[in-house]
């Protein structure tokens, strides 16, 4: 549908239905001005403090494409992709790839009976390497 209040209805319905204290990281991919990062929100419906982590591909687009990120009261953290991406369309593959392997590297983490309370000081580690000697043309 394309009714405004008829999406707004439907997607609070169906976010209504998850049990977001459950969660302790929440991924959220961020599109704006063609281009994509996401965010990770630690803690945001448990106990302790909150902290939002934006992981770009782009150099300089933060302040495009999420500036209201940093006027939160929670704490924050910016993580630049490395290598960055070397052109303008490979951001959603950028998003794709590390979502997964944060995601993963979490999941490990909790397996091995480490959870992390905050995630900010392994994700230089983690948003490192992807495409790292690629060739440029093909």
């Amino acid at each position: 549908t394309e009714d405004p209040k008829q999406q707004s209805d439907h997607l609070n319905g169906t976010c209504g239905r998850v049990k977001w204290g459950s969660f302790p990281f929440v991924f959220l991919p961020i599109s704006g001005r063609k281009h994509w990062s996401f965010v990770i929100v630690e803690n945001a419906f448990q106990p302790g403090p909150t902290n939002i982590n934006h992981t770009d591909s782009l150099k300089g687009e933060r302040k495009r494409n999420a500036p209201d990120l940093l006027s939160t009261p929670w704490g924050h953290g910016i993580f630049y992709i490395k290598p960055q991406q070397n052109n303008s369309i490979d951001c959603g593959v950028y998003v794709m790839h590390y979502i997964a392997r944060i995601s993963k590297e979490i999941a490990r983490l909790y397996n091995a009976k480490q959870a992390p309370h905050c995630i900010k000081n392994k994700l230089t580690e983690w948003t490192s390497g992807f495409n790292a000697g690629a060739p440029d043309n093909f």
